[in-house]
């Protein structure tokens, strides 16, 4: 073999030397290897706030890795959900959301972001009941009454939701549509 032949050849043979080593180093790497990212939709206090602290100790138990949670509330979680797009697709960012995602494709015209084209489901979380809840002295007693009362001429009716497009204001919409 030539000089330059033998020189080739140490070259090829530490090129491949080093590219195996690399390979066997990426795949030593466990997934975590660093914190993970949890968009919250919603602002600190409410459903889906209190539903990630629930399962974030089993997630870091599980992961062996610590779960940092941002709360990244408005536009009905279209705010989160934008982050959460525009994260880089590594496995560190996740985000918790509710139905007001779908809500949101929508609700708003100029999102940076398609929930189906952007998003992969993980799973299903949780169930939640929703509860209609009004003042002691209110006139009705059920859903049937209060959407009666409604209808009565000069009644004005008021409610309060965790933000546009979300489900609690999807279903007071609801009820305002029967007026």
């Amino acid at each position: 073999m030539s000089t330059s032949g033998a020189r080739a050849a140490s070259l090829l043979a530490a090129f491949l030397g080093a590219a195996l080593w690399a390979v066997g180093v990426a795949s030593a790497q466990t997934y975590p290897a660093r914190p993970i990212i949890m968009y919250v939709a919603f602002p600190p206090g409410g459903v889906d706030d209190a539903v990630a602290r629930i399962i974030q100790p089993a997630l870091q138990n599980a992961l062996n890795q610590t779960i940092i949670i941002e709360n990244a509330g408005g536009a009905g979680g279209m705010i989160a959900a934008s982050r959460a797009a525009r994260a880089a697709p590594d496995g560190y960012t996740i985000l918790l959301h509710q139905d007001a995602l779908a809500a949101g494709m929508t609700l708003y015209r100029d999102l940076t972001f398609d929930a189906v084209r952007d998003f992969v489901p993980i799973g299903l979380i949780n169930n939640a009941v929703t509860t209609l809840a009004a003042r002691p002295t209110l006139a009705a007693n059920n859903l049937d009454e209060l959407l009666k009362w409604a209808k009565e001429p000069g009644r004005t009716i008021k409610f309060g939701h965790p933000g546009v497009g979300s489900f609690g204001h999807l279903a007071d919409s609801l009820i305002e549509l029967t007026k």
